[in-house]
């Protein structure tokens, strides 16, 4: 039906922004197989656009248009790796402890004044 086409897309341009899609009252098998679909649809996107970079990288003659558009989807998926690491480490905290800190602290302060250190005077 024409609702599962349009789901398709709005769900594989939520996956390029990165946000979360859900629909409340969707049933499961229907949303499995969009989700399927989109899983399929993102693994190809992705895979062209590394294919495109490494053809650009070796010097093939490449569209304007599409060196644009693959400079776009590779931004696109940093980001979406940038926002998964951030997350993962708002999930995990912290990865120094404040004692590990304080230990870094005084030693960056030990190095400065044995190197006699003096702050720079600002207006």
């Amino acid at each position: 039906p024409l609702f599962l086409l349009d789901s398709w897309l709005v769900v594989h341009n939520c996956f390029k922004a990165n946000i979360q899609w859900k629909v409340p009252g969707m049933p499961a098998p229907v949303e499995n197989i969009i989700l399927r679909y989109v899983k399929s649809k993102a693994e190809w996107w992705t895979n062209v656009a590394y294919a495109n970079r490494e053809k650009i990288r070796r010097g093939q003659t490449v569209d304007k248009t599409a060196v644009k558009k693959n400079l776009g989807r590779l931004t696109r998926l940093w980001l979406k790796a940038e926002q998964e690491r951030q997350q993962s480490y708002l999930k995990d905290g912290p990865y120094v402890s404040p004692d590990e800190a304080i230990a870094m602290y005084k030693t960056m302060v030990h190095w400065l004044e044995a190197r006699r250190f003096a702050p720079i005077p600002f207006p």
